[in-house]
C-alpha cells in the first residue's frame, strides 16, 4: 500500500475512533478537499474543485437551471461563503431533501478522490464545530475508501487478512440504509461463518470486493477480525469474572511498573543490602505472584504477565546474589542505565558462551568447538574460562603437535594477557600450555608472571619448583617479598585455609628446606639474602599462628567473617530446600500439561535456590528442547 493510501485511511479512522473535532485536509496538487468532523462525526465534505462544488452538483441533478447555476458561480468564491446556503437560495427544497443531496454530494467527492494524486494529508483540530447530523456515516465512508484499494494493498495494511484462518465475529449490525444488496448479502454470509476462508467459500462475490467490504465493516466497527490466538484470548478474558478481569489488568500494570525498575527496586532493597536481605526480599516478592490461581488469569498461549514478573524477580535475585554480577550491575546503574543489563553484561555473556561451547563439545563436534573457541576468544580475550576450555580441549585431543594451531593459540594468549595483564590464571594456562609443548623456559617465565600477581598460590609455587628447583627458590622469595603487605598467613605458607595440622607441619618443613636464609648463604646477591631473611621470618610467624588450632580458628573467624561458607555441590537428587522443591513440583505439573513456558520458569526459580542441583539443570535443558520441538 502506498504511503498516500495509508495516510488517508489512517487519518479518517483516527478522526472517527478518537472522536476528533476539526478539519481533515486532503491536498491533490491545486485541489483541496475538506472533511469536517465534530466528535468523530463527519459533518460535511467540501471541495475547491469546480465540478465538485455544491452548485455544480445540484446543476448536474437538474435542481438548478442554467441561470441559477450561473448566478451561483458568480458568488461562490467570495470569502466565508456558505456553499449549500448559496446553492439552495433560489430553489425551494425540503430540509430532508437538502440533507439527502449533501450526503450524495459527499459520496461523490470521496468517490472522485484519486489516491495516487494525493500530495498531502493533514488533520487540523478545531474547538468550535457544532455537532450536527452526519452527511456520511462511518460505514458509508469506509465502503467508499476501501473500494480504492486492491486486495494486496488491503493485506499489507492489515496483515490478518493474509491468513485465511483469521477469524471473523459480529459486533453490531450495519445501517441497512447505507449498504446495497450485495453488501448486505456479504454481511449475512459473515454472520454465518467464522473465518476468512469460510466467507470466501460461501460468497459468490469477487474476492477483491469481499476484502474491500470486510475492511470497511471492520474499520467501521461492525465486525471483528482477529487471529485465532487473539480470538481465543478475547473469549478467555470475557469468560473471566469481573473481579478476575480487574486483577488481570492490575497484574499487567504491575508488569509495566517492574519494567521501569532496577533490580534493587524490584526486590524493594537498598544498595547496601547483604545476601540475607536479598534472599528474604526475593522470597517475599515471589510469594506475591506464586499462587496457581494467578496463572489461571492468563490464556495458556498468550504472553503470561505473571511469568514475566516472576522472571524479572528471579533475574533480579540471580544478579544481586552473585558478587561478580552485582559489582558489574552496580557499575551499570551508576551510569543511569536500567534496562537490557543481561544483553550488556560480560559475566552473563561469558556464561552463555561457556554453555554453548560445552554443548558443542558434548556433541563431539571438536572441529566446530575449536573454531568457536578461537573466534570467541579473539572477540573476548578477557574471558579466561574460554582460554581454560581451549587448553583442556587441546590437551584432551592431543593436538599440541600441530604447529599452525599452536601459533594461533599463542596469539590468543597474547591477546588475553594484553586485555587482562593482572589475571594470574591466564599466565598459569600459558605455562601449562608451554609444558605441553616442552618449552620449559617459556613455562617458567609464564609461572613467574603468575606468581608476581598471586604470590600465595601453592599451585604456582609447585610448578616453579618442579621446573627449576634452584632458580625457583629465588623467584618465589622475590615474589613473596614484593607482596608481603597483602599476603595472609595461609598465602604466606602457600596452603589453603582448609589445611589440617599435618599438612601445615609438612608445608613448614618444605618452607624451611627451601627458603631458610642459610639456603642463600652462597649467593652473591646481598639484596636476595636480605629478602630471604624477611620472607622466612614472616613464614615462621604464619606457621606459629596456624599450627595452634585455637589461634588458627580465631584467625579464620577474623579472616572470613564477611564471607559465606562454600555450599556443597548438590548431586542429582530431588531438591532439598522447601522453596526449590515447591517450584520443582509445579514444574512437573506444568510439564504434564505441556505448558513448557511455565515449567521452564518454575525450574529457573528452583535453580535460584539450588543452582548446582544436577537434576534441575538437566530438567531445564530437557524443557528447552521440548519447547523448541
Amino acid at each position: 500500500m502506498s504511503d498516500n493510501a495509508f495516510q488517508i485511511f489512517t487519518a479518517f479512522s483516527s478522526a472517527i475512533k478518537n472522536q476528533s473535532t476539526g478539519v481533515l485536509k486532503i491536498q491533490s496538487g491545486q485541489s483541496l478537499r475538506l472533511c469536517m468532523f465534530a466528535k468523530g462525526v463527519c459533518l460535511d465534505i467540501g471541495s475547491n474543485v469546480k465540478e465538485e462544488l455544491p452548485g455544480s452538483f445540484l446543476f448536474e441533478q437538474k435542481i438548478l437551471n442554467d441561470q441559477q447555476y450561473e448566478t451561483y458561480l458568480q458568488k461562490c468564491f467570495a470569502p466565508k461563503t456558505n456553499q449549500w446556503v448559496l446553492a439552495t437560495s433560489e430553489v425551494q427544497l425540503q430540509p430532508s431533501l437538502v440533507l439527502d443531496k449533501r450526503r450524495q454530494h459527499a459520496r461523490k467527492i470521496l468517490s472522485n478522490l484519486k489516491i495516487s494524486e494525493i500530495t498531502g494529508v493533514q488533520f487540523q483540530p478545531l474547538n468550535n464545530l457544532p455537532a450536527d447530523q452526519a452527511v456520511i456515516g462511518t460505514l458509508g465512508l469506509f465502503l467508499i475508501l476501501s473500494s480504492k484499494f486492491s486486495m494486496d494493498q488491503i493485506k499489507r495494511f492489515k496483515s490478518e487478512f493474509s491468513d485465511l484462518s483469521t477469524r471473523i465475529s459480529m459486533i453490531k449490525d450495519p445501517d441497512r440504509d447505507v449498504i446495497d444488496d450485495d453488501q448486505a448479502g456479504l454481511f449475512t454470509v459473515i454472520q454465518h461463518n467464522s473465518s476468512i476462508s469460510e466467507v470466501l467459500d460461501s460468497s459468490f462475490l469477487e474476492k477483491e470486493k469481499i476484502f474491500q467490504w470486510m475492511m470497511a465493516f471492520e474499520t467501521a466497527g461492525n465486525i471483528r477480525i482477529e487471529s485465532p490466538l487473539e480470538s481465543d484470548k478475547r473469549r478467555f478474558i470475557e469468560n473471566l469474572s469481573e473481579d478476575n478481569q480487574k486483577l488481570r489488568i492490575k497484574i499487567k500494570k504491575d508488569l509495566q511498573m517492574y519494567s521501569h525498575k532496577n533490580f534493587y527496586e524490584i526486590l524493594n532493597l537498598e544498595k547496601e543490602c547483604d545476601v540475607e536481605d536479598i534472599n528474604n526480599a526475593f522470597n517475599l516478592e515471589i510469594k506475591k505472584y506464586s499462587s496457581p490461581d494467578l496463572q489461571k488469569l492468563f490464556f495458556d498461549k498468550e504472553e503470561n504477565s505473571i511469568n514475566l514478573i516472576l522472571e524479572k524477580i528471579a533475574t533480579a535475585h540471580s544478579i544481586l546474589s552473585n558478587n561478580e554480577k552485582r559489582r558489574e550491575y552496580d557499575h551499570f546503574i551508576s551510569k543511569g542505565l536500567v534496562e537490557n543489563f543481561s544483553d550488556q553484561s560480560q559475566t552473563i555473556l561469558e556464561e552463555k558462551l561457556i554453555a554453548d561451547i560445552n554443548e558443542i563439545i558434548a556433541e563431539r563436534k571438536f572441529d566446530a568447538a575449536l573454531m568457536f573457541l578461537e573466534d570467541k576468544i579473539a572477540k573476548y580475550p578477557h574471558f579466561i574460562k574460554l582460554h581454560t576450555i581451549l587448553v583442556d580441549l587441546i590437551r584432551e585431543l592431543k593436538m599440541f603437535t600441530n604447529e599452525a594451531l599452536n601459533q594461533r593459540i599463542f596469539n590468543l594468549f597474547k591477546l588475553g594477557v594484553t586485555a587482562s595483564p593482572q589475571e594470574s590464571q591466564l599466565f598459569i594456562l600459558l605455562g601449562e600450555w608451554c609444558i605441553l609443548l616442552s618449552q620449559q623456559n617459556n613455562a617458567l617465565k609464564a609461572f613467574q608472571k603468575a606468581l608476581n600477581i598471586k604470590a600465595g598460590s601453592k599451585k604456582i609455587r609447585d610448578y616453579i619448583m618442579q621446573l627449576s628447583p634452584e632458580s625457583g627458590k629465588q623467584i618465589i622469595v622475590e615474589a613473596v617479598y614484593q607482596n608481603l603487605e597483602t599476603l595472609n598467613h595461609f598465602e604466606m605458607m602457600g596452603i589453603e585455609p582448609s589445611a589440617g595440622e599435618k599438612e601445615i607441619r609438612d608445608t613448614y618443613r618444605i618452607v624451611s628446606k627451601h627458603f631458610h636464609p642459610d639456603r642463600f648463604f652462597n649467593s652473591t646477591d646481598q639484596t636476595l639474602k636480605e629478602m630471604s631473611k624477611r620472607v622466612f621470618k614472616e613464614m615462621v610467624a604464619s606457621y606459629l599462628v596456624l599450627k595452634d588450632p585455637d589461634k588458627k580458628k580465631e584467625y579464620l573467624e577474623h579472616l572470613f567473617s564477611s564471607q559465606r561458607k562454600k555450599e556443597e555441590k548438590t548431586k542429582a537428587t530431588l531438591p532439598k530446600s522447601i522453596q526449590a522443591r515447591r517450584y520443582y513440583d509445579q514444574a512437573v505439573q506444568f510439564m504434564e500439561d505441556k505448558n513448557f513456558s511455565s515449567a521452564k520458569l518454575n525450574i529457573q526459580l528452583a535453580l535460584s535456590y539450588e543452582p548446582e542441583n544436577y537434576l534441575l539443570q538437566k530438567m531445564l535443558r530437557d524443557i528447552k528442547v521440548k519447547a523448541e520441538t
